[in-house]
């Protein structure tokens, strides 16, 4: 288990200054379990209706995109390899919170720890923290690799990542 790299920049479509005031960024990789488990969740709750929520989905069907969107999601796919090259973020899944499109206040986990706890899922509990004005620590992301990079230095024998050529 290793704690996984993750942007720190913003990685959302949120324009700075635009009208919303607070957003909700998911990343998410579709091939991992840690990532279907939060898309899961997601799915069952819908977006919230008093933040701009996007989901950033890493080599996604379709299938996932139109169900995010009917439930109000905000949604866009990228190539995990050129995710990577753009923003350095090398894991899934994790989450940002986002005030008026600048920089994040949070880039991080979903849980307290690698073993998720009993605290649940953490991302609205964040959010409402920080609108309230205090302080939450990016929680370090243990989830699964989504560079080639990261997936051979973590996996060198190939028995969890396919690493494609």
């Amino acid at each position: 288990m290793a704690v996984l790299p993750v942007a720190t920049d913003s990685v959302s479509s949120f324009v700075e200054g635009d009208s919303e005031d607070w957003g909700l960024v998911h990343v998410l990789a579709e091939e991992c379990p840690c990532s279907r488990s939060v898309l899961d969740y997601l799915l069952e709750r819908g977006a919230n209706s008093g933040v701009r929520e996007e989901v950033i989905l890493l080599d996604a069907t379709d299938e996932s995109v139109e169900k995010l969107r009917e439930l109000g999601f905000l949604v866009s796919t990228a190539d995990s390899e050129g995710f990577c090259s753009r923003f350095g973020s090398e894991g899934v899944p994790f989450f940002q919170v986002v005030e008026g499109g600048a920089k994040p206040s949070y880039s991080g986990a979903y849980f307290d720890n690698a073993f998720r706890a009993t605290g649940g899922f953490l991302d609205l509990k964040t959010l409402s923290r920080l609108q309230g004005g205090g302080i939450v620590v990016n929680r370090p992301v243990y989830g699964c690799a989504t560079s080639d990079r990261l997936k051979a230095v973590l996996d060198p024998l190939g028995l969890k990542y396919a690493i494609r050529n």
